[in-house]
């Protein structure tokens, strides 16, 4: 137990290291940028062995922190509120049937396009839907299948399946769960 308490104390310690010093730098950057001319911070920051993006980050921690105190547990990137790639992906738009649709049918010209320049223009025009949506076009079509699972089939497969889901509608809910029951016997049957 002694461990435990002694490593949480060395955690909080390291927490506390880290974002002070972060906010040591960010405050020496600002004084820099006050000091250098107009058009120079970025070479300078680069100069000493910064990117711009973290110079920045660094920045922010000296103007959030207030009277030295601060989440001890916090990342950097939490402290200053940027998102977590989590919630990077959850902040993605979403992918409507519609969408869904168009995609899988770019999809099909990629795969079975007529020819080599048709096939190319559909991958081109599937790389760009993708990336509206922030996805590589393989993430975007496996969505768009889970989404539409019956759009991948063939005209004779879909008009099998709107002639049979008619002729269901009409029947009751007793006459479905005998037939569903009967399925399930004649398939257990089978094995």
């Amino acid at each position: 137990m002694s461990r435990i308490n002694r490593r949480e104390g060395e955690i909080r310690a390291a927490g506390k290291s880290m974002l002070m010093l972060a906010k040591e730098q960010g405050e020496d950057l600002i004084e820099l940028k006050r000091l250098t001319p107009h058009g120079g911070f970025e070479d300078a920051v680069m100069a000493a062995g910064l990117s711009c993006r973290q110079a920045r980050r660094y920045m922010t921690v000296a103007k959030t922190v207030v009277d030295g105190r601060f989440d001890l547990y916090a990342s950097i990137s939490a402290f200053i509120g940027e998102p977590t790639q989590a919630e990077r992906a959850k902040a993605r738009p979403a992918i409507t049937r519609e969408d869904a649709e168009y995609a899988l049918k770019i999809n099909a010209l990629v795969e079975r396009g007529a020819t080599e320049g048709e096939r190319e223009a559909a991958q081109s025009k599937l790389d760009n839907l993708a990336q509206q949506f922030g996805r590589t076009p393989d993430q975007l079509t496996k969505e768009a299948e889970k989404l539409c699972p019956y759009q991948q089939q063939s005209a004779h497969e879909s008009s099998q399946r709107t002639e049979v889901f008619a002729k269901l509608r009409t029947k009751t809910k007793d006459e479905l769960l005998e037939l569903i029951w009967t399925l399930l016997q004649r398939n257990s049957k089978q094995r």
